[in-house]
């Protein structure tokens, strides 16, 4: 009998405080576990978030480059003196009523087309006031106008109305709107029956300008972000949201010497300037054995087209 007694003890399972006092052991435990997880898993987050922010920024560095790479290249003319009918430019255009001059969204009137400064800033200032980056425009940051024709042609049969165009040759070009071929196209020489007509072809008007606004989606979300106003078909300029997150974006111009005649020599930026500090802004963008962009008060020295420093500041 006691012997039976004791096996009986031996076999009693857990008492109802230790199987409580285990659960709390557990669930210290898990509660740890999970409190690293979840503090892991955020970190993560705020890791992969930072890594996309570097990389959008990395995408919209990159698309302002290749914007500045192609100021002032209009087809197959550097000379913006050789396209017929762009901004002021009523006397040798056939039809001064061909192209709208005032386009939905457009800074000013035939600012989309004003090939005279493919590249042009406003430092610390916004000078369109309502008409162009208007969306909430943050004071005190750059605004940054770039110009030129998309180098890809467009088959004559493949154009679209609504959409700009520069059709050109090293001859000249003149602008004109998809949705009809203007008859002066025929007969000017760079049109055709001339050496150049082979290189003659039709590309796409563009027009971007760059501007820091105050908010993403709605005004008041406290979220700033780098915009874009962009030439469309319509013709309209239309506004996207490039990267969220910036609260600042400012250009500076590079001066270098003149000393480098050789092509292919690499020129010295021996410094940088901002935008109201360049006057006298007219000429091709990296034309060759011409001045980008010519100031008198640079003691003859040119200006590159392409920011020396670009700075897009994350939103603190």
């Amino acid at each position: 009998m006691l012997n039976h007694a004791n096996t009986m003890n031996r076999a009693r399972g857990f008492s109802l405080v230790e199987l409580l006092l285990a659960m709390l052991i557990s669930l210290i435990i898990i509660g740890g576990v999970m409190g690293i997880y979840i503090n892991t898993r955020d970190t993560q987050r705020a890791a992969d978030d930072q890594l996309q922010m570097v990389a959008d920024a990395r995408f919209v560095i990159q698309s302002i480059g290749y914007d500045l790479k192609h100021a002032g290249k209009w087809g197959g003319t550097m000379l913006d003196t050789k396209i017929w009918c762009a901004a002021g430019d009523d006397d040798r255009c056939p039809d001064p009523d061909e192209l709208v001059d005032n386009i939905a969204g457009d800074c000013a009137a035939e600012d989309y087309m004003n090939l005279s400064q493919p590249v042009f800033g406003f430092n610390d200032n916004n000078p369109y006031g309502s008409t162009c980056a208007s969306n909430g425009y943050t004071p005190n940051t750059d605004i940054l106008q770039v110009r030129y024709a998309d180098p890809t042609p467009i088959d004559t049969g493949s154009l679209s109305a609504g959409t700009i165009y520069i059709r050109s040759n090293a001859d000249g070009g003149s602008i004109f709107d998809g949705g009809g071929f203007p008859s002066h196209l025929d007969t000017k020489s760079w049109r055709t029956g001339n050496p150049y007509d082979t290189y003659t072809s039709n590309y796409p008007l563009r027009s971007h300008t760059y501007y820091v606004s105050s908010y993403t989606d709605t005004p008041g979300d406290n979220l700033p972000s780098l915009r874009r106003a962009s030439l469309n078909p319509g013709p309209e300029v239309t506004d996207e949201v490039l990267l969220t997150g910036v609260e600042d974006f400012q250009v500076q111009f590079g001066i270098v010497d003149d000393e480098n005649t050789n092509p292919g020599d690499t020129d010295t930026v021996v410094s940088y300037i901002a935008a109201d500090q360049v006057v006298g802004v007219h000429a091709p963008a990296m034309m060759p054995d011409t001045p980008a962009l010519r100031s008198p008060e640079l003691e003859g020295r040119d200006v590159f087209t392409e920011p020396g420093e670009t700075r897009l500041i994350p939103q603190r």
